[in-house]
């Protein structure tokens, strides 16, 4: 029993650490990120799962395997999005008059306002219906 909240005093302590490391050193004055510590943060990430990866299995190879499987699998989804963010326009003027139609939408990191769905317009429907409709014709034509 006592090793329960002894565990759970851990993960609390190691999670408020955590919120204030990256409030200190991730997290400018200006409320953006730094770069820097974005990558090293990113870097760490992966070396730890790799360790934890190598370490849940006696077996090399597959911890190999799904090491790599990972790493294909993350180089895959950001080709994607990569592929995908090219072709979204960006209007200042309109962004500029959406945050300021809903300041609370466009709010600071430190906000803790979440589940707010955003009022879209028809037009960034009809897109979005549009890119979908095409990546679907595209999906036919490969397999015919």
């Amino acid at each position: 029993m006592v090793s329960i909240f002894v565990l759970l005093g851990i993960v609390v302590a190691g999670a408020a650490l955590g919120y204030w490391m990256v409030r200190k050193f991730v997290i400018l004055e200006d409320g953006s990120v730094d770069v820097g510590a974005a990558q090293f943060v990113k870097w760490a990430m992966h070396i730890i799962a790799a360790t934890f990866i190598f370490q849940s299995t006696l077996d090399t190879p597959l911890a190999m395997g799904t090491l790599a499987s990972c790493l294909v699998g993350m180089k895959t989804l950001y080709n994607a999005y990569k592929k995908r963010s090219k072709n979204i326009e960006i209007d200042i003027e309109e962004y500029n008059k959406m945050k300021e139609a809903d300041p609370k939408f466009y709010r600071e990191a430190s906000s803790l306002q979440y589940g707010k769905a955003p009022k879209v317009a028809e037009d960034k429907i009809e897109r979005m219906v549009k890119e979908l409709k095409d990546r679907d014709e595209k999906q036919e034509e490969k397999v015919s």
